[in-house]
């Protein structure tokens, strides 16, 4: 049973608080393996939050819609720089490629189809969610185009939407790119450590170029990733030199850590990188009710992003009794340790001033929930979430929580 609430879950965020939550994750591509996995933390704190430090693995495998070929296998960084990935937090796609062909995987890490480059070499990809442009680059030259409709498998050529320009970088080629959700900018890196701000017609902007940390990274640089979570115009970013991933700010000095990203410097587990991405991926936390004694418990999971605009955001619960109704709370705080008034029944998210969000039917002891985000919504602000199933019998089942954090398109 579907149903979508008429008190907007956002507006407990905007009356609650405005700090960042651990729900945001890294999304990497290692186009040796031609796996994408997402990364969270490290974890951190009283309560190891986030989970991770890997919260997804996803092989690209299988044929995809119209028997679409997989992208080939290429070495990461420093033995190569072609390839390269681009997260679409709307419609929770992630695009990546080997250089000649680009493939989409959803959300879920499915792989879905992939079409010819405009031209081979990439080793650069940024999703414009503003224009819903692909920004592509072969290390000289950036470009954008529309993404062909699904399933795109064909040798045709996509049409460019923005012609190619040579990118203004202290040296050539550009190993890496991502765009700047609050103004438009690209952010592209380069094989000499550095980041440079670069508008969309090609010209150097006013954050101009900087250094990655040689203390955190190699001289090469394969990729960048705006923090699209992080305060308006600061400009937090990762990079990465295909080994480790530092977080900063324009300048090169370090980005204040938040309760996503833990640490300015950290590994990237199970081998090397040659695309990063950021996610606002809502990530599970805590146990379920009754979960220990053998059950899978009642599960509270999120489907889709948590960005300003998603008019389709879901909250689904799972396993409660028969018969039952579902209540939706929120808060800014997570319970740190776990609270566990009634035996059996872990309470996870702050008990001071919780927000009732929704209460519906759950028959049969399922319900999906939609919490449309407002486009003007906060950012940075934060919500833990956590379900309770109540039968009328009395008995009554938690969920696990959910962490997650608003962020920019």
């Amino acid at each position: 049973m579907a149903r979508t609430t008429t008190l907007l879950l956002w507006l407990c965020a905007l009356s609650l608080g405005a700090s960042a939550a651990p729900a945001q994750t890294l999304v990497v591509y290692d186009p040796a393996a031609r796996v994408v996995r997402e990364l969270a933390g490290p974890p951190a704190g009283l309560c190891s939050l986030p989970g991770g430090p890997v919260y997804r693995v996803s092989p690209i495998v299988g044929a995809g819609l119209g028997n679409c070929p997989v992208p080939a296998s290429v070495p990461a960084p420093p033995l190569g720089i072609e390839g390269d990935l681009a997260v679409d937090r709307v419609r929770d796609v992630v695009y990546v490629t080997d250089g000649t062909r680009i493939a989409r995987i959803s959300g879920a890490g499915q792989f879905l189809d992939s079409f010819t480059a405009p031209w081979p070499g990439l080793t650069a990809l940024a999703f414009d969610a503003a224009s819903g442009r692909l920004w592509i680059s072969d290390g000289d030259f950036a470009a954008s185009l529309v993404p062909p409709p699904y399933p795109a498998c064909g040798p045709a050529v996509v049409p460019l939407a923005t012609p190619p320009f040579l990118l203004p970088l202290p040296l050539l080629p550009a190993t890496g790119m991502d765009i700047d959700p609050f103004d438009g900018s690209l952010f592209v890196c380069d094989a000499i450590g550095s980041v440079t701000q670069v508008l969309q017609n090609g010209a150097v902007g006013p954050r101009g170029t900087w250094s990655a940390p040689t203390s955190c990274l190699g001289p090469i640089l394969g990729d960048v990733a705006v923090d699209a979570a992080a305060p308006a115009g600061s400009g937090a970013h990762y990079v990465t030199d295909g080994q480790r991933v530092a977080y900063i700010l324009p300048g090169g000095a370090p980005a204040p850590t938040t309760t996503y990203t833990t640490s300015n410097c950290f590994d990237v587990p199970d081998g090397h990188v040659a695309g990063i991405g950021f996610a606002a991926r809502v990530l599970p936390f805590g146990a379920p009710s009754f979960a220990a004694a053998g059950g899978q418990g009642a599960l509270l999971e999120a489907l889709g992003q948590s960005v300003r605009g998603n008019e389709a955001w879901v909250v689904r619960a799972t396993g409660g009794p028969l018969g039952s109704v579902f209540a939706l709370w929120a808060n800014t705080e997570p319970a740190c340790p776990v609270l566990g008034p009634i035996p059996g029944f872990p309470v996870h998210i702050g008990l001071f001033a919780p927000v009732f969000v929704a209460a519906e039917p759950a028959n049969p002891g399922a319900l999906a929930l939609t919490l449309p985000i407002p486009a003007g919504a906060p950012v940075p602000a934060k919500v833990y979430l956590q379900g309770v199933f109540l039968h009328p019998s009395g008995t009554a089942v938690s969920t696990n929580g959910l962490a997650l954090a608003l962020a920019r398109r």
